[in-house]
């Protein structure tokens, strides 16, 4: 039984690259290989910003997404993030994810991830769109990065505009980013998502994304969460795939469609800001 847990869920991992792959799929994969993000300052949800924290800022953060039922039991996909802003232009991280059993077993899929991403056009904070690349280097075989098959790469482009709402206790930003992913030489489609979030108050992010957009425009995940920040201290919670339709011919509850619930939290350290005895 627990072979067949495994083998299900490697081939949810690996799907993507050899067939046709829909938007529900997609959004599955990225949320397996994203890394857990400032949501809505490095990051939206899921999706990269082109923002970047600042200089010296480093973060640990982590979500919980209920990923569904496997023979009746739930499962839970935890990640655990740790990022780290070299300039006010480069960050780099590290991300261990492990899918969760809602007895509190661990499964045995464990995948690693570093992150690059770099900002290349930034003139103002505010009103001219930033621009970043970036790529997370996946590992779906706990950290062996000695074969090429277990190795996957996705690259990206992201475009941010951030624009005060008249007032800078209200700050809307909009994202936009390409991507694609490769494994053995094998590209993706390029995908598209994107989103917004709305800053108030210095304290509280209403963010909204769409994942998985196809070259057509056509289809896409709808992500929606929230985050209350204190001090270096964030917590937030969301739901993945808002917009997903009920399945009609859905015999029982295990095969009927449903919304993912998302938890978050982080802590987030501005070093540089410390050491010059500034404030955030």
């Amino acid at each position: 039984e627990m072979l067949g847990r495994m083998s299900f869920l490697f081939f949810l991992l690996i799907s993507i690259l050899y067939a046709e792959t829909s938007d529900e799929e997609y959004a599955l994969f990225k949320r397996t290989i994203s890394p857990s993000m400032l949501w809505g300052e490095d990051g939206l949800i899921l999706v990269p910003k082109a923002n970047t924290m600042g200089r010296g800022h480093f973060y640990l953060s982590a979500n919980a997404i209920d990923s569904g039922k496997i023979q009746g039991q739930e499962i839970f996909l935890t990640t655990a993030t740790a990022m780290l802003s070299t300039s006010d232009d480069v960050e780099l991280g590290y991300t261990r994810r492990v899918f969760m059993w809602d007895d509190g077993d661990y499964t045995n899929i464990k995948m690693d991830t570093y992150h690059l991403k770099a900002r290349v056009f930034h003139l103002t904070d505010n009103y001219i769109p930033q621009l970043s690349i970036g790529v997370n280097l996946v590992s779906i075989a706990a950290n062996d990065f000695s074969q090429e098959k277990d190795i996957l790469y996705n690259p990206y482009v992201v475009l941010t505009i951030n624009a005060p709402l008249f007032t800078d206790n209200a700050v809307l930003s909009l994202t936009a980013c390409a991507e694609n992913v490769v494994n053995e030489g094998e590209r993706t489609e390029v995908m598209f998502s994107g989103g917004a979030d709305l800053k108030l108050f210095k304290h509280l992010w209403l963010i909204g994304e769409i994942q998985g957009v196809d070259k057509d425009g056509q289809n896409g995940v709808i992500n929606l969460a929230g985050k209350i920040k204190i001090g270096w201290f964030s917590i937030g919670a969301g739901l993945f795939n808002i917009a997903r339709e009920e399945a009609e011919d859905a015999s029982d509850e295990e095969t009927a469609n449903k919304h993912y619930w998302m938890g978050y939290a982080s802590f987030e350290i501005p070093f540089d800001e410390l050491f010059k005895g500034g404030e955030k």
